[in-house]
Parts: C-alpha cells; sequence; structure tokens
C-alpha cells in the first residue's frame, strides 16, 4: 500500500504515517468492513475470510452495525497518535 523511496515501507512506519494525518489504521478497517456488509452484501463468514479474523465476534460487530451506526460510532471516537 505505501511503496517508499527505498521499497514498501514497515508496518509501524505506515501506521505512524496514518495516525500523523488523525485518522487511526482501525478506522480505515472499520469503514471498508462497513462497506463491503452494506454495498456488497458480504456475510459474516466472507468478512472473517476477507480481514482473516479468527473470531466469528468480530465480523459480527460490523456485520450489524451498517454503515450509517459505524460512521457515528467512528466519528465519536478520538484515537492518541
Amino acid at each position: 500500500m505505501f511503496k517508499g523511496y527505498k521499497g514498501p515501507l514497515s508496518y509501524s512506519r505506515a501506521y505512524a504515517i496514518i495516525c500523523k494525518t488523525g485518522t487511526h489504521p482501525h478506522y480505515l478497517r472499520s469503514q471498508r468492513a462497513s462497506c463491503l456488509v452494506s454495498f456488497y452484501n458480504y456475510t459474516v463468514s466472507e468478512l472473517m475470510e476477507w480481514f482473516t479474523w479468527m473470531e466469528i465476534t468480530t465480523a459480527q460487530l460490523y456485520a450489524q452495525h451498517g454503515d450509517t451506526k459505524l460512521f457515528n460510532k467512528m466519528d465519536s471516537v478520538t484515537y492518541d497518535a
């Protein structure tokens, strides 16, 4: 996702860059999961496969919220960079 000058960025460097924008990586992941459910009708098992989640409860959380509830919830959360 982030091609660096001397090759791909490390996970920790990409994390730091994303956090400097005021966005937490969890926000991006949750938005993607919400879109997959809301717009592409992904099922819980498809979410688990897409994100390689091991716990069904994680996928169920995103599947039940949908885009509107999740957008509102994520907008109210503040993250420390």
